[in-house]
């Protein structure tokens, strides 16, 4: 789900396809029909635009990427279902290249340092 929050970032320099604006996008996560957590983040940069109240949204499995940076084309089965990725080894871009090149219909990048 994408909220209404959104931001523009006029300190970064603009690129063209670079150009998105920060929606905070909140992810719930469901367990045998249930929703048990929610994660909250925030859209790439890159890509196609994040709609604000978007009311489209499926459940969809996620499955964590091997390698788990995704720095490389992922060598588990992952054609079209969201992976979850670590942060750091490489751009945001290149695991969202590798993501693409594996068939993965989304990419959540985690940052497990504070």
């Amino acid at each position: 789900f994408a909220s209404d929050i959104v931001h523009r970032d006029d300190a970064t320099p603009r690129r063209p396809g670079c150009e998105n604006n920060f929606v905070l996008v909140k992810i719930p996560v469901w367990v045998e029909g249930k929703e048990v957590h929610e994660f909250v983040g925030m859209n790439a940069r890159f890509g196609i635009t994040t709609e604000t109240k978007e009311k489209r949204s499926d459940q969809t499995r996620v499955s964590l990427s091997e390698p788990s940076d995704c720095c490389s084309i992922p060598t588990n089965q992952i054609s079209g279902e969201v992976i979850l990725v670590h942060r750091g080894g490489c751009s945001f871009l290149q695991k969202a290249q590798m993501a693409e090149a594996a068939g993965a219909s989304g990419l959540l990048i985690i940052n497990s340092e504070t």
